[in-house]
């Protein structure tokens, strides 16, 4: 989010920046669509159909300004402004809810037949040049939030609002599309210049481009399930590793039983609770998703003896705490009333078993220090589990 308010704070500075007079209205034009290009390029080479036709769209609008503009002649520019938000704002809210299901599949056919019938839809409303004239005289002017620039400015707020709280329930980053639409509709508010079309629709396509690539990072370094560093971050990171560091591999006791009694859907919720608890080591270390029911805790710079009280603190935090299994009947919220029981509960218990391991001896590899650690984890198992153990 924060590099989006960047992003949006550099292209209004460029507005006001001297030395862009010298380049020509044209110029600015041809760098425009070439970041569109670039970006429309990188999202269709890497099947992200959401951000694809959203870019498209905003092309498409930002062309229709610079080259198509001499079709609206007669009609009012604050109704021009009205419709291209609410064909901006719809199309963003629409994809940035669907799910990313490919470009060209029979989704992305369909959902690019729909932008074309949006198109042609719009081409022939804007042709009604009296009737739409008519229509903002007597129902549109007299009510001041549909004029702009109060229409435009209610639509960013909504909007940056509902986003806000998707992003909360449904556990989303939803902040580029956010900027998106800022980019879209701020220009409106320079008088329909061109350069600042030029400028904040350059972002947009910016915006665009670095969020496909943040969204290629989380799937090739995050772990989906639990949101922590997987175990190709895990390798890149022990690359990094100098000097005296301790590593420590935790594995859930018995997860196969779980598994088996309670399903696979039980299962997922207990490898996402037990890494909300993992990722909150004290002690400086970083946590990250080894593979099944393993994870790995990195700690650079500590010795084995200085982690061990963290460790031992985080394996009792567990033990201590019974993991409650989310029942079918359960309400979202919790209810005022508890007198009574309205649903039903289970009350599980999960513990840890985990093995430490440092870089005591001289001219050793991180691979051979876990693998020490992996053979203490594997000593934890063997002497009764829920337990710390080290490598001698």
């Amino acid at each position: 989010m924060l590099l989006l308010v960047i992003v949006l704070l550099v292209a209004n500075c460029l507005l006001f920046y001297q030395g862009l007079n010298h380049l020509s209205t044209q110029s600015l034009h041809y760098i425009t669509v070439v970041l569109f290009l670039i970006s429309l390029i990188f999202s269709a080479w890497f099947d992200r159909a959401r951000y694809f036709f959203v870019l498209l769209l905003f092309l498409c609008v930002y062309l229709f300004r610079y080259y198509l503009y001499t079709c609206v002649y007669g009609l009012h520019i604050e109704l021009v402004y009205i419709l291209i938000s609410l064909l901006v704002v719809f199309n963003l809210m629409v994809f940035s809810l669907v799910k990313e299901r490919g470009i060209w599949s029979f989704w992305g056919r369909t959902y690019l037949f729909c932008l074309f019938i949006q198109g042609v839809g719009f081409y022939f409303l804007i042709a009604q040049a009296v009737f739409l004239n008519t229509l903002y005289e007597q129902h549109i002017r007299m009510h001041f939030f549909l004029s702009f620039p109060y229409f435009q400015t209610l639509i960013i707020t909504l909007g940056a609002t509902t986003y806000m709280l998707l992003s909360y329930y449904r556990d989303q980053d939803y902040g580029s599309y956010v900027g998106l639409l800022i980019a879209a509709l701020l220009p409106l508010f320079y008088n329909n210049h061109l350069t600042a079309w030029s400028v904040f629709y350059g972002a947009a396509a910016l915006i665009g481009t670095v969020e496909i690539i943040i969204n290629l990072y989380k799937m090739a370094f995050l772990d989906e399930l639990t949101g922590l560093a997987g175990r190709r971050a895990l390798r890149q990171d022990t690359l990094k590793l100098s000097g005296v560091y301790t590593l420590a591999m935790l594995d859930i006791d018995f997860f196969k039983s779980v598994n088996d009694r309670y399903g696979h859907d039980v299962g997922d919720q207990v490898l996402k609770y037990i890494a909300s608890l993992v990722k909150k080591v004290t002690g400086g270390g970083k946590a990250y998703r080894y593979g099944g029911e393993e994870f790995t805790l990195v700690f650079p710079g500590k010795r084995k003896n200085e982690i061990l009280p963290h460790l031992e603190a985080l394996r009792s935090n567990i033990a201590q705490r019974p993991f409650v299994i989310r029942a079918k009947n359960r309400p979202k919220q919790k209810p005022e009333k508890t007198t009574i029981k309205s649903y039903d509960t289970l009350k599980i218990k999960v513990t840890v078993s985990i093995g430490v391991a440092d870089n005591h001896r001289k001219n050793v590899t991180p691979h051979e220090v876990m693998k020490e650690a992996d053979q203490a984890l594997y000593k934890a198992k063997k002497t009764g589990r829920n337990r710390v153990c080290w490598a001698r």
